[in-house]
């Protein structure tokens, strides 16, 4: 005769739901406790190859050269929705002085497209289908956005819903 199995708690199946959309989604859009980091200067981009919609095979590295905010999201997050926006405005309000790259992990290339066309995102779009970027940064929930010196540094990283405020402060920063 086997041992009895040991049954899981309720709260242990709750518990383990939420660690898992927490990561899926960044936590809380509004939570700022400890999701803003700076660091000076910081880790430069992997050596990693991304791809473009399209399919081509592009270098992280190759993004460097001009300063650079890197957006991390996909379709389905909420808190990813809720900056774009901002990152739209921000992105045509600094076109000339800061390159903007969407990087996304979950999505069909042609989703992909859809939806940051569908909230003004005209900046260009990478997929990171291996998760090799997200690896080799040590993101642990989207949205992420990091600030990049023109040198490949990043110079500061945005673990939640970025705001036009934020993006703002961080672009200052990155321009001075």
């Amino acid at each position: 005769m086997s041992a009895p199995r040991p049954r899981t708690s309720g709260l242990t199946v709750v518990l383990a739901l939420m660690v898992a959309t927490l990561w899926s989604c960044g936590g809380s859009a509004t939570s700022t406790s400890g999701a803003v980091s700076t660091t000076t200067p910081g880790p430069s981009l992997p050596a990693v190859t991304l791809s473009s919609l399209d399919g081509a095979a592009v270098p992280m590295r190759s993004l460097v050269g001009t300063p650079l905010v890197i957006n991390y999201w996909y379709a389905s997050c909420p808190g990813c929705h809720e900056e774009l926006p901002a990152l739209a405005a921000a992105a045509t309000t600094y076109a000339h002085r800061v390159s903007f790259v969407g990087i996304n992990p979950r999505d069909t290339p042609t989703i992909a497209a859809q939806d940051a066309a569908a909230h003004g995102d005209t900046y260009r779009q990478l997929l990171d289908r291996t998760d090799a970027s997200i690896d080799a940064l040590g993101l642990t929930g989207l949205p992420t956005t990091l600030f990049v010196a023109a040198d490949g540094h990043i110079v500061a990283t945005v673990r939640h819903a970025v705001t036009a405020a934020e993006l703002d402060t961080m672009i200052t920063r990155l321009l001075a």
